[in-house]
């Protein structure tokens, strides 16, 4: 699908841009959120993303307004969520 593809180029694009924790560098910003919510919505609809947002959803997980956003919500870490549940 092009629009798969489109998407993909991207988020590609956008994991070049890094510069080292966050987007810009050590502070979080209001687009290192954005950037975390459409990883989000990635995973949900199966997109793969380049393996160098592991990091940085790990730091943005590990502020505790994210801790506490995802727990108010009921919300799984985004790499829990992506994965498939257990069987049962």
């Amino acid at each position: 699908m092009r629009l798969r593809e489109i998407l993909s180029q991207r988020f590609r694009w956008v994991a070049s841009r890094l510069e080292g924790d966050f987007l810009f560098g050590g502070r979080f910003t209001g687009a290192d959120a954005f950037l975390y919510v459409m990883l989000r919505w990635a995973a949900m609809v199966g997109l793969e993303t380049p393996g160098i947002f592991e990091a940085f959803v790990e730091a943005v997980e590990s502020r505790s307004a994210v801790k506490a956003v995802l727990a108010a919500e009921e919300l799984q870490p985004l790499y829990a969520a992506a994965s498939p549940l257990p069987a049962t």
